[in-house]
């Protein structure tokens, strides 16, 4: 008997998720109107009409349910940009009941989870604007910062948040140890398509690898919404810089082939304190959006939050599987990732069931008679299971 660990979840050729940042409880009303203009709202107006979650939701979401976003936030009082346009409106997201309900949805929905963005996202010094992770002398810094931060998380969602990622993908030599240390399991560090296209293109640069005495997850961002093959400002670009950007559907396809997960970075607002674009938005690249997932609808792909594809690579990573006969194996875990999912492919002929060491039952989800082989997800757990 033949047991090969799939490389994601049901066997999927790659995980994708939409990761938006800034959802904050921030609003620059540029129009000073006490409305929520298109592209003004970072998250103030929660699910409300002419709120960027609503603009998500009814030109993406709706359209295609399976998609599952992950919510990067700063969870404290933003300082995003010094507003020189309209009025601000800003606060943490346990300001007020209203906040503390919408974005506890968010973390309690199926779909969507809530990530660490920073507590304030970062601060003025010298009338310049210093990204969070940048900002801090020393290592005692960082992690009080963080714990101020997930201790507005414990009260509203009840636990800590699991990942996150650096403001601005800045960070200095005390960055690292504190992601480290405060015991996140995932984290995004670099904006990974940038090395990706001075790399030459090359796909091993979105492999998921690891940091830090813990081995916390370094989470790839892999697609930029801003990859449009007619945009003339983009192309005289590229001639300029002499970089080969290779079209949407053919990276996509590209990222299918290599099972590299594929994360869609994006911003929850377009519309800056100072009247600048904030690059890329929802609101500008909703077509692209809706392209890629109309694409990636037809394709074996697994839709997941940061988290559900930190802890599967992390059952992957740290799993050894010894079979023991023609019905039984051992499984051994070392992870940090509690009892995660893994998908096992198996040669048998006919459907099966898998009995894990606690006595659960898993059937298989695909079988392939053809071929001769099954799919099976299971719950990992120390110990004996058994086929039948």
């Amino acid at each position: 008997m033949k047991i090969v660990k799939a490389k994601w979840l049901n066997d999927a050729d790659s995980p994708v998720v939409l990761m938006v940042d800034d959802l904050n409880n921030l609003w620059f009303d540029i129009n000073r109107n006490g409305h929520p203009g298109l592209g003004e709202d970072w998250g103030f107006w929660r699910d409300l009409p002419g709120s960027s979650f609503a603009y998500l939701r009814n030109n993406l979401l709706n359209r295609y349910p399976k998609v599952k976003v992950t919510f990067f936030t700063v969870v404290g009082n933003p300082i995003i940009c010094k507003s020189k346009l309209g009025k601000e409106y800003k606060g943490a997201i346990n300001e007020n009941i209203k906040s503390i309900e919408f974005f506890r949805s968010i973390q309690h929905s199926n779909n969507f989870e809530i990530a660490f963005h920073g507590l304030h996202h970062g601060i003025v010094r010298n009338r310049d604007y210093v990204h969070e992770w940048s900002s801090f002398s020393t290592l005692e810094e960082a992690l009080g910062n963080i714990e101020q931060g997930q201790d507005i998380c414990k009260q509203i969602f009840g636990k800590r948040l699991k990942g996150g990622k650096y403001p601005g993908y800045t960070s200095n030599i005390y960055s690292d140890d504190s992601i480290d240390k405060a015991g996140f399991s995932w984290w995004c560090r670099e904006w990974t398509y940038r090395k990706f296209i001075n790399s030459g293109n090359d796909y091993s640069v979105f492999e998921m690898r690891s940091f830090g005495d813990n081995n916390v997850i370094d989470f790839p961002s892999t697609v930029s919404p801003s990859i449009i093959r007619n945009n003339v400002v983009l192309r005289c670009g590229r001639m300029i810089l002499r970089r080969h950007y290779p079209s949407l559907e053919s990276h996509l396809e590209a990222l299918l082939r290599n099972n590299k997960v594929i994360s869609i970075q994006e911003h929850s607002g377009a519309i800056r304190g100072d009247g600048m674009r904030q690059t890329p938005n929802i609101v500008d690249t909703m077509p692209i959006l809706q392209n890629t997932f109309s694409f990636l609808a037809g394709k074996n792909v697994w839709h997941a939050t940061c988290s559900e594809i930190a802890n599967y690579h992390i059952a992957f990573t740290y799993t050894h599987i010894k079979t023991i006969c023609v019905d039984s194996f051992s499984l051994t875990y070392s992870g940090r990732a509690e009892r995660p999912w893994l998908t096992l492919v198996i040669n048998k002929k006919k459907p099966i069931d898998i009995i894990s060491p606690s006595g659960k039952s898993n059937r298989s989800s695909k079988h392939h008679s053809r071929d001769n082989y099954s799919v099976v997800n299971i719950e990992v757990e120390n110990g004996l299971y058994q086929i039948r």
